[in-house]
């Protein structure tokens, strides 16, 4: 295709190459060979520079996918926001549809979460002004992922739930593993354990016969890390594994990076520090490399975790602050909570380390009784937004988190009363789904 579009173009040809080049893209990208895709599309794309629009619009929302998938997140706005523009211009509402839903979509990536919910509403609005079942359903999907970003599950359900049932109508085998995965996370998100590791069953099933890579990698990611919530580290990292590779060999950078993470965690946990270290430092190249503000923040939280547990005090409090500093830029409740725990569990090491150096068994430092105090704070904060947003497992693990603070305080009613309350909280979940610590 190549070569025959090479020869069309020196012809003058200009069309016939250009739909050469465009196929040829096409095929290099069902194989996840990215470089040539995007040099394929980029070349059939200035061939058809004033001839067929709706040719230009495939070309586009195919060549942005492709330039999201690797990261390079600026060209793919620009990308979807001329295929929009030629949209407008052909007064074709279906596309302009799919134009807002992938700015909505690479919105959400870059953190971008106000622009990304009015895009999405605004496809919706289209799809529905043309009757494409399809393509609100795919918008839900996308406006429930959003949701969980921010912490409203209930809502978030509702908008997989609503996708799914319009799925099941439509009788699309993919779209329906896409909506079963984002069930499982909305679910996994608001402690229904047991209702979540089904969906991302059912999701990994179809995905697999398929032939979705994607997806698989996606879903994996998400069924390992409820291993890693029953204890099963061994399996958790056997299951990362298989995904890491699904991803590194078609290219999704970020998922590549979001899964290297999850390995680096659960080193951390095993004690691994030097192990755990090479993958964190891994995905903290991928999330400079990509811009991507989400990632950004999850890797300065897991540095900040590595660096606590190596004992560097003041590396774990100065990732932990940037990791809040991004929160605050994007305004995520659910990051917020997970970014107060981690500068809550830093300042209750410091405040240990300032008791320890307190000589003999003395009244505590000043230094240490501070640090304490402002541990309690910053657990306490993060409590009451997990508490608001509904987030029962992170909830207890700060309640555990509180009562430890508070019992080396000395504070033996109130460490016993957050323990309880970790513990009940633990019991309830795990008698539901068996999958809690």
């Amino acid at each position: 295709l190549e070569e025959l579009g090479a020869h069309y173009e020196a012809g003058g040809a200009g069309q016939k190459a250009a739909y050469c080049f465009v196929n040829a893209g096409d095929k290099a990208r069902a194989r996840f060979a990215n470089a040539q895709a995007m040099r394929y599309y980029e070349r059939g794309l200035a061939l058809l520079e004033g001839a067929d629009g709706l040719a230009k619009i495939e070309v586009l929302h195919n060549l942005g996918d492709v330039y999201g998938l690797v990261g390079r997140y600026t060209s793919a706005q620009e990308a979807f926001a001329e295929m929009l523009r030629l949209a407008w211009l052909l007064d074709h509402r279906g596309k302009g549809g799919a134009a807002h839903r992938r700015l909505g979509r690479l919105h959400r990536t870059m953190g971008a979460m106000e622009s990304a919910q009015t895009h999405l509403r605004m496809a919706i609005r289209l799809f529905r002004l043309v009757d494409d079942a399809r393509g609100v359903a795919a918008t839900l999907d996308d406006l429930g992922s959003l949701l969980v970003a921010r912490g409203e599950y209930g809502a978030a359900l509702e908008h997989h739930e609503r996708a799914l049932g319009l799925k099941r109508e439509i009788g699309d085998p993919r779209a329906i593993a896409v909506s079963l995965h984002n069930l499982g996370i909305a679910s996994d998100e608001s402690g229904a354990f047991k209702a979540a590791q089904e969906h991302f069953a059912e999701a990994l099933e179809l995905r697999r016969s398929i032939g979705d890579r994607l997806g698989v990698a996606d879903t994996l990611d998400r069924l390992a890390a409820g291993h890693r919530a029953r204890s099963d580290y061994s399996l958790a990292r056997e299951v990362w594994l298989e995904a890491l590779t699904e991803a590194q060999e078609i290219g999704d950078r970020a998922q590549e990076a979001r899964i290297l993470l999850r390995l680096g965690e659960s080193l951390i946990q095993l004690g691994r520090l030097e192990d755990a270290r090479g993958r964190v430092d891994g995905a903290a190249a991928i999330a400079t490399e990509l811009g991507d503000q989400l990632l950004h923040i999850e890797t300065h939280r897991t540095q900040a975790e590595l660096a606590l547990a190596t004992g560097d005090l003041g590396r774990a409090r100065a990732e932990a602050e940037l990791a809040y500093g991004l929160v605050e830029k994007v305004q995520l409740e659910p990051q917020r909570g997970l970014a107060l725990r981690a500068l809550g569990e830093i300042a209750a090491a410091q405040a240990l380390d300032a008791s320890e150096g307190d000589g003999e068994a003395g009244a505590p430092s000043c230094a240490s009784s501070r640090r304490g105090a402002r541990a309690l704070e910053l657990f306490g904060r993060a409590a009451d937004l997990f508490c608001a947003l509904g987030n029962e497992l992170e909830l207890a693990k700060t309640y555990a988190l509180l009562g430890n603070a508070h019992d080396r305080l000395g504070n033996v009613r109130q460490a016993h009363s957050f323990r309880q309350r970790a513990d009940e909280v633990f019991a309830r979940l795990a008698g539901e789904d068996s999958l809690v610590e």
